[in-house]
């Protein structure tokens, strides 16, 4: 029996506020038997216009076919065209529905209300959807698939799982999404709002494009990329936004771009960001922070070719790895690359540039590199630790990293604690000048270990900066413990504004090639020293325990007050002769070699004394100046030519003098008899 009905019924939305309304729908209908069976059968699928009146239509799928456009899946046999979508099934009825023609509407609303099943809305070939503010699991569990061919374009905010409990998601699998404002992948683009819901973007191919993205802003996103598909944002990408943790994964020719904003990684209030990148994928942005500005704590993970290019803009960006009181980790292996370059017009004028890196400026930054490229290219410096609470480590055990700046240089601890640790065969290039402990902090710590690989500082390594920019000057400390692997620089010196503790140590089988002049204090129980020329510092030491020592053609010298410390090791001639005037105190039981090449020459017109032993070894010529007094326990002359030039007196109890005389030995003789 059919008879005239007037259903009414409770409707959740969204304009400004939310609000709850009953809305009457005539329609001829045939009352079930079923009373359960009723209330399983209400509309789906609500389109209504701004009059919301007996116009509006409910989906009944009918034609059993999901399509949109079937106007025998609506009532009265219309197919919808208003203003607010709504996709808030009660049963399965709106699953699978497919869109493949043009729909223009002012919102959308997926997933709506509380207690509704999942939605899922399918855009194929054809179907193109143009909303406003569009939410993708505005409740509850909603699926937006866009297939090639389709678009969603949104002219206001796209949100993907909006409030706590949702859970939305888009897949891309070709054609194109687009928005001109912003997409938030999980909660609500506000700083402060309980709207946490989760969301998840899948980027198979086709491209997303959007002003700005938030990819976990209160609730958790994720946004992968893939097999070719492209994201692009014209401003800034936040992964971890206020929200609980966020990732973004892209893979398999997947690109990212950022074009005036940058890409923050565990952006605010303890939050932690990640962001992985791996099969050629390639992310370009003006700025790259890994860690921001709140606190929050990033990890960024480079594999298998994937490349990261920080283009910087026109008045020069700021790039971070570790901002704020977080801990923050950048990844590179295999064959990935990161680059921070100058972009420069067909005349060859700079149109995009970094002003400068920070690594651990208030929090913590780690970049650990396993292989691949790293290069930086600032206008300005490179900052590691630069606040007092700072912490940054760069670990590099396979690749290349290569960092040339501006301004002060490469700066390692300018108020915080920082370390360099280089390994394996792993490449540290400096074009700039590398800087122990700026020198104006009390925290002020610089440390580099090298166990192995090679470590080119091209411009000199200053302790200190080179010039004076602060009262509370000579502070902190500088250390760089050479063990393993070469060092290849100009010089390692002092600044103007010097630390108030510096150290240069060379043991095992570390390599120092200085091609001009080393004037810190050093240690040498290992390895071998190659200088031009050696300058002990006013109140500084040189201690020979071990290893080798070439001082070059400037022999070793002293600024002031000193100490000359030898309790092994040997003193060569390679290359070049050199000579001293300095005195050096002879371990107990201490055996030190010379050991000249032939056509070299040592000379020693400083005084040697102590309990221990000198050996000549070298093919070349030892002259030894001992107008002053000569107490050494013994004198071996096992090669080379020895010439004693003065009054000798090797010990108190002998009183053998030698004057003006040369003497060729190859045989022992024991000082004292």
């Amino acid at each position: 029996m059919r008879r005239s009905c007037f259903l009414r019924f409770t409707v959740r939305y969204k304009m400004n506020t939310y609000h709850q309304k009953s809305f009457g729908l005539s329609a001829r209908c045939i009352w079930p038997r079923s009373r359960t069976l009723f209330y399983a059968s209400l509309p789906a699928i609500l389109l209504f216009s701004a009059s919301l009146d007996a116009a509006d239509l409910t989906w009944t799928g009918n034609a059993g076919d999901k399509v949109f456009s079937n106007s025998q899946n609506w009532s009265n046999d219309t197919a919808p065209a208003g203003n607010v979508l709504y996709i808030a099934p009660t049963g399965n009825e709106a699953e699978g529905m497919i869109l493949d023609n043009p729909l223009a509407i002012e919102k959308m609303y997926m997933g709506s209300g509380a207690e509704s099943a999942d939605s899922s809305l399918t855009l194929n070939s054809g179907g193109a959807l143009s909303s406003g503010v569009t939410y993708i699991g505005l409740d509850s569990k909603a699926v937006l698939t866009i297939n090639a061919g389709a678009s969603l374009t949104a002219s206001n905010e796209i949100f993907v799982g909006y409030r706590d409990g949702a859970e939305g998601s888009i897949h891309l699998n070709g054609g194109s999404v687009t928005s001109s404002s912003a997409l938030i992948i999980g909660g609500e683009n506000k700083q402060s709002t309980s709207n946490k819901g989760t969301g998840t973007v899948n980027i198979s191919s086709g491209k997303l494009s959007v002003n700005s993205c938030q990819v976990g802003n209160h609730g958790s996103g994720i946004l992968n990329i893939s097999n070719e598909g492209v994201f692009e944002s014209n401003s800034n990408i936040r992964i971890s936004n206020w929200g609980g943790t966020s990732e973004v994964n892209i893979s398999g020719n997947g690109k990212m771009y950022c074009h005036t904003g940058g890409v923050y990684v565990g952006e605010r209030q303890a939050q932690k960001g990640t962001m992985t990148m791996t099969d050629n994928a390639y992310l370009e942005t003006a700025v790259l922070s890994i860690g921001s500005t709140e606190s929050g704590s990033g990890t960024m993970t480079l594999k298998n070719n994937a490349a990261v290019k920080i283009t910087g803009n026109s008045s020069g960006s700021i790039s971070y790895i570790g901002a704020k009181a977080g801990v923050s980790v950048l990844n590179i292996h295999d064959n990935a690359s990161l680059t921070a370059v100058h972009e420069k017009d067909s005349d060859g004028n700079i149109t995009r540039q970094t002003k400068h890196i920070y690594i651990g400026t208030n929090g913590s930054g780690v970049i650990n590199q396993y292989g691949g490229t790293v290069t930086l290219e600032t206008v300005n410096s490179i900052y590691m630790a630069d606040q007092s609470t700072g912490s940054a480590e760069i670990n590099i055990s396979g690749g290349t990293f290569t960092a040339t700046s501006g301004g002060n240089g490469f700066i390692l601890g300018t108020r915080g604690n920082a370390v360099i640790n280089l390994s394996g065969d792993g490449v540290f290039t400096a074009g700039s000048n590398i800087v122990f402990a700026a020198g104006y902090h009390a925290n002020s710590n610089s440390t580099i270990n090298q166990t192995g690989g090679t470590l080119n500082a091209n411009a000199g390594i200053t302790y200190g900066l080179a010039a004076a920019v602060s009262a509370n000057a000579n502070r902190g400390s500088g250390l760089y413990n050479l063990s393993g692997g070469t060092l290849n620089t100009t010089s390692i010196r002092y600044g103007a504004q010097t630390p108030a503790s510096a150290l240069f140590q060379i043991s095992g089988d570390g390599a120092a090639n200085i091609s001009e002049q080393l004037a810190i204090s050093t240690s040498v129980s290992g390895g071998t020293l190659n200088a031009k020329s050696i300058v002990i510092p006013a109140n500084g030491t040189l201690a020979i325990s071990g290893g080798t020592v070439n001082p070059g053609e400037g022999g070793i010298t002293a600024a002031g007050t000193y100490t000359f410390e030898l309790s092994g090791g040997t003193l060569a001639a390679r290359g070049a002769s050199w000579s001293t005037e300095l005195n050096a105190v002879l371990a107990e039981n201490a055996a030190v070699t010379f050991a000249p090449e032939a056509g070299e020459s040592i000379t020693w017109n400083g005084i040697i004394t102590g309990n221990g032993s000198l050996l000549q070894t070298g093919a070349g010529t030892l002259k030894l100046n001992t107008a002053n007094g000569f107490d050494v326990k013994d004198l071996t002359i096992s090669a080379g030519r020895l010439e004693l030039v003065g009054t000798v007196e090797p010990t108190s109890r002998s009183k053998t003098r030698y004057s003006h005389q040369a003497i060729s030995l190859a045989r022992r003789r024991s000082a004292g008899r």
